[in-house]
């Protein structure tokens, strides 16, 4: 496998969940990690915590993003880029869920969780994309098995 060690890996929803658990896998490559989520409570958290596995201060960014809002997602491409200098890698895995039955589910439920699971990761790949070309990067789209439930 070719090292990872020094690569920059933005996350999305890296606050909890599989987000978090992949931003603490990586720390132990010794990877550059952009954490990004609305919670920048839990993202430092977070930060800490992968510095507990071995992974520098220094390379850890902590970005409160809200990823359906496209300044929040121009500030992450642009902190990232003055910090770092590249990306090498995209995991999109922010997502919001419906537990709602469809006879309960409004118009603007739907659009509010089109906007998280769908457009959000276009719209940041999209960002992200010229930037992964000249590294030879990956996008990594996370998504929930909620989708193939009826």
């Amino acid at each position: 496998m070719t090292s990872m060690k020094d690569k920059v890996v933005i996350i999305t929803g890296a606050s909890s969940g599989i987000g978090e658990a992949t931003a603490l896998l990586l720390a132990t490559f010794d990877v550059k990690l952009i954490l990004a989520a609305r919670n920048a409570e839990r993202l430092n958290a977070v930060s800490k915590e992968c510095q507990t596995k071995g992974l520098s201060a220094e390379k850890v960014l902590v970005v409160r993003c809200d990823v359906v809002k496209p300044n929040d997602l121009d500030n992450l491409i642009q902190l990232t880029l003055s910090t770092f200098g590249q990306i090498d890698a995209l995991v999109n895995n922010a997502g919001s869920g419906n537990y709602k039955k469809m006879m309960e589910t409004t118009p603007e439920i739907l659009e509010s969780i089109l906007d998280i699971n769908v457009k959000a990761p276009f719209n940041l790949s999209q960002r992200c994309a010229p930037h992964l070309i000249k590294t030879q990067g990956s996008i990594v789209n996370v998504s929930s098995i909620s989708g193939q439930r009826p």
